[in-house]
């Protein structure tokens, strides 16, 4: 069976998640390059900025591309991360090497309403944006098809409890 037969009985959208899927699961030799070489991209760009023992505040971490170059660093990472599924492969990759928020940031303290999509990164607490991106067609395969109440934290408070990144 093909590409072509599976396109026929699964929405390309869902066709393209299974894929994603086996790519994490099966990689293969070119796939490890390619994650290889876009994590060494991100090492090179963030020594520019951080140094062994920074603090760096990691805002909607989703599932840690960011976090990974930053522990390669010897940076004290604190990923800040409202969507549970994220939370679980965060805790799972990085264990104790990072802190965990799970949470949204903003600037109060707050409950607000968090609309979940068929892809995690396209998660967002603001309407306007999805809106804007249902208008574009940008990611026209993809739907906020759930929302969630999500606990908000500020800034000030994570810098109290962390120190200034």
């Amino acid at each position: 069976m093909n590409k072509t037969y599976y396109s026929q009985c699964i929405k390309f959208h869902q066709f393209w998640k299974l894929k994603v899927v086996k790519r994490r699961i099966f990689p293969s030799r070119s796939d490890k390059m390619e994650l290889e070489k876009a994590l060494k991209k991100r090492i090179n760009f963030y020594s520019q900025f951080i140094s062994s023992n920074d603090l760096c505040f990691d805002v909607g971490a989703n599932i840690g591309n960011r976090v990974e170059p930053l522990l390669s660093l010897n940076a004290k990472v604190v990923a800040v991360e409202p969507q549970e599924k994220c939370c679980e492969i965060l805790r799972r990759k990085f264990g104790n090497k990072i802190s965990l928020e799970a949470k949204g940031l903003g600037e109060k303290e707050e409950e607000k309403i968090f609309y979940i999509s068929d892809i995690s990164v396209l998660s967002s607490f603001s309407e306007e944006w999805i809106d804007s991106v249902e208008n574009s067609k940008r990611f026209g395969s993809y739907k906020w098809r759930k929302a969630q109440l999500m606990k908000i934290t500020t800034l000030d408070i994570l810098i109290k409890k962390y120190g200034v990144p």
